[in-house]
C-alpha cells in the first residue's frame, strides 16, 4: 500500500489574478485546488491570450505536466485560491513505487484468480 501524508504537503495561497506558474517554467508540480478557481492561459505571438480551461475545488490542476518538463501554458487564479503542491519527485516516486508492488502484486496472484473468466476447474 502507498501511503501518502497529505497534511505534510506544502500549500500555496493565491490572491485573484496571482500566478501560479509562467509558460516556459521548469515543472516541479502539479497542484491539488483545495479552494477557488484556476485557469490556463496561453499567450499567442501577437500576444493575445488563449484559454485552456478552468479547474475548481476538489480538483487536480496540470496532472498532464508529469509528462513534460516545461509548462506550456500560465496558470492564473481566477478567484482567492488555495492549491496543494505535489512535487513531481514525489509522484515519480509513488508511480515508481506502485508499479513495482503490481508487478509484485501479479508474480503472486494464481492465474485462476488472474482470469476468473477460465472458471474455477483445475
Amino acid at each position: 500500500m502507498l501511503l501518502l501524508d497529505e497534511d505534510k504537503l506544502e500549500r500555496r495561497t493565491l490572491a485573484r489574478n496571482e500566478l501560479l506558474f509562467r509558460q516556459g517554467d521548469k515543472v516541479q508540480a502539479i497542484y491539488f485546488i483545495e479552494e477557488g478557481r484556476l485557469r490556463l492561459d496561453r499567450r499567442t505571438f501577437d500576444g493575445r491570450s488563449l484559454v485552456f480551461g478552468t479547474n475548481s475545488t476538489g480538483e487536480f490542476f496540470v496532472e498532464a505536466a508529469l509528462f513534460a518538463e516545461i509548462f506550456h501554458c500560465d496558470a492564473v487564479a481566477t478567484e482567492p485560491s488555495r492549491v496543494r503542491v505535489y512535487p513531481k519527485t514525489l509522484m515519480d516516486h509513488l508511480s515508481e513505487r506502485a508499479a513495482t508492488a503490481r508487478g509484485k502484486e501479479t508474480a503472486t496472484t494464481p492465474a485462476r484468480r488472474r482470469n476468473p473468466s477460465q472458471g474455477t476447474s483445475g
